[in-house]
Formats: structure tokens, sequence, C-alpha cells
């Protein structure tokens, strides 16, 4: 039986039981916890699967040795992938490389017939200083079966050994790289929508803000998953993080646990991934900072328990106040990273499934 077929009664709930309610100053479309408890604002398969999670269980070891923290370096060599494949039909993949940064990038296309077809060039998460291509592996060839893209799945250097502008460097070649050779890459040159989760929805924007500064023209829209725009605590318009943005229950101590997990990010990322103390008013690193005029249609999606979605917010605020269609949706009761969990938690497919409309408008 197909993972969709197993757990269709909560996608059919993910998709069927939305609402639309003024969220912190946005239109926001919440989805639902597929069978809430009483009392519990998170959503009990999330937490039982972070609670459980191989890839936390390795970081609290290293952390016990290290007495903290351990170097990226050290994280990197003991990452995992929780995700697993939910895709029911063959999807074909191709390892490239970026002339330009000499990155591998993977391409992934159905065994259909052969034509160009919209494209989402995926950027994945890591702090900038760790994750992988195969950590979005599962999520890209999802989006392939679901929509019948062109997925290009992008590597990029890693901090700190090469901070900032490097990683950033890297996915901008790559997505030039994709424009300068899309028929024979099977895409539609004009319907190129970029995406990223966490860090990578950092990258992703900030492609968006070059994309429109350097007048190329390449991005026809933005899917931005729990997106990083502001990096360190810089001050920025309409923009402050507060624990009071979050919403408890009865679970608050496990609740405000994930709500806080990345707190420290403000003052790790300043140093490792950019090389420098804050501020960071670079906008090809800190895009909530740079100008929102001119930036494609936007989907951005966040959790309700992730310490980046105030950020989220404010830059979903800043792209409508510059009249940039921009769709906001909210998965109650989920933490960060929710697509790493693809095969069990149901949110993370239904996350793939609402690249849809966008894709169809292209």
């Amino acid at each position: 039986m197909s993972y969709y077929e197993e757990n269709k009664d909560a996608l059919k709930i993910l998709q069927e039981k939305v609402w639309q309610e003024d969220y912190h100053g946005i239109p926001t479309v919440f989805k639902p916890i597929p069978f809430k408890q009483e009392g519990m604002g998170l959503d009990p398969v999330i937490l039982d699967a972070n609670l459980n999670d191989e890839q936390m269980k390795i970081f609290k070891a290293l952390e016990d040795k290290y007495g903290g923290m351990p170097p990226p370096q050290v994280m990197r060599e003991h990452e995992v992938d929780g995700s697993r494949d939910v895709t029911a039909t063959e999807i074909l993949i191709e390892e490239k490389t970026v002339p330009e940064s000499g990155m591998p990038v993977l391409v992934y296309r159905s065994k259909g017939e052969k034509k160009l077809r919209p494209a989402v060039v995926f950027i994945h998460g890591g702090a900038f200083t760790g994750g992988s291509m195969k950590q979005v592996n599962n999520f890209c060839k999802l989006l392939v079966e679901l929509h019948d893209v062109v997925a290009v799945n992008v590597e990029y250097r890693l901090a700190p050994e090469n901070p900032h502008p490097a990683g950033f460097n890297d996915c901008w070649a790559a997505l030039c790289w994709v424009r300068a050779n899309a028929e024979e890459l099977g895409i539609d040159p004009g319907k190129i929508v970029i995406s990223g989760d966490s860090a990578g929805g950092n990258m992703a924007a900030c492609c968006c803000q070059k994309d429109r500064d350097s007048g190329s023209g390449i991005i026809a829209a933005q899917v931005l998953l729990y997106p990083a725009v502001i990096i360190g605590k810089t001050e920025a318009e309409d923009y402050n993080w507060s624990i009071d943005l979050y919403d408890f229950q009865q679970d608050r101590p496990a609740a405000e646990g994930f709500a806080r997990a990345l707190e420290f990010s403000d003052q790790f990322l300043p140093f490792v991934y950019m090389n420098r103390p804050a501020p960071i008013t670079d906008p090809y690193a800190s895009p909530l900072l740079g100008s929102a005029e001119g930036l494609p249609t936007a989907l951005i999606i966040t959790s309700e328990y992730d310490y980046l979605r105030p950020q989220a917010e404010a830059y979903v605020r800043k792209l409508r106040r510059a009249g940039v269609e921009a769709k906001y949706m909210l998965y109650k009761g989920c933490v960060h990273a929710t697509i790493s969990l693809l095969g069990t938690a149901p949110q993370a497919y239904d996350i793939a499934v609402e690249y849809g409309p966008m894709i169809r408008k292209l």
C-alpha cells in the first residue's frame, strides 16, 4: 500500500479542515493538527518523532561529549537523513556539475513524455554549516511525482570553512545554470520556481533579491519553508522576537523548548556564517533588510513552534506592503524542519502538495 493510501485520512484533514484568519497582521491559512489531543499544542506525531529522532539523539550525545555545541564539522560528520521515500512511481535522477561553482546538483524528472516542464530549484537547509542534497532527496522526488515538474536539488559550500558569500554564490550560479540550460534539462525557462527550507529558504530569498537587482528575470515564483531571513540580532523594521508571539497550552514546557531551539543562532551565525559580528545588513544574507519591491510571487510556510516563525511573518508583511503577492501558511502544532519528517508526519507530505496551486498559475 502506498504512503498516500496509508495516510489518506490525515492528508484529507490537512487539505479540507483549513481555516483563514488574520494572525499578527497577516491573512493566514492555518493547517490543523490531524489528530489533536485535548489540551495539547504540539502535534503528538511531531512530538514523538522529535523525541525519538535518531539525529537528535546523536547530536545530544555529541553535546554531552563536547560539553556544549560541538564544532560544525563534527555535527556534519554525524548527519543522518530521517525522511523516507514516499513516492509510488519511478523518478529519474541525474547528477550534474555547475561549471561556474564546480558544485553538484541533482536533476529529477518523471519518465513521462518529453516536454518542457516547470522547474523547482530547491536549496537544502542546515544552518549554513551542515545539511546536504541527500537530506531533501525524498522531498524533491515527491515534488516531481505530485506536480510533474523538473526538480533541481542544489549543493553549496558550507561555513565556517566557506563563509558568506561562498554558499550564496554557489546557489546563484546553480540558478543561472538552470536557466541557461533550461531546454536541455526539459525545463520551461519562464516557469522556474526557487525554493528552500530554513537556511535554504534564506538562500532562495536572497537569490530573489539578486535576480531582481541584476535584472536577470529568472525566477517566476518563490516558495520558502520556515526561512531564516535575518542573521543575528540585527535590528529590523517590524521584527522583534519575543516568546509572547507564541500561544501555549498544557504542554508549554515542551512547546517552548522547541520554539527556543534555534535561539542560539542569533549569536552563532554572525561569526560562523558571516565571519563577523552582528549587525548583518547585507540583503544577500538578511533579505528582511533588503527592498521587497519587484520580488516574485511568494508562498511562505512556517510551523507554529519554530523560532524562525516571527521573522518569516515579518517578511510576509514586508512583501505584502510592497505589493508582492504573498500567501502565508502556518502548520499548527509543528516545529522546525518539518519536511525532514517526510514519511512520518503527514504535514511534510502536505507541504509538498501545497506547491501545486502556485505551479499551476505559472
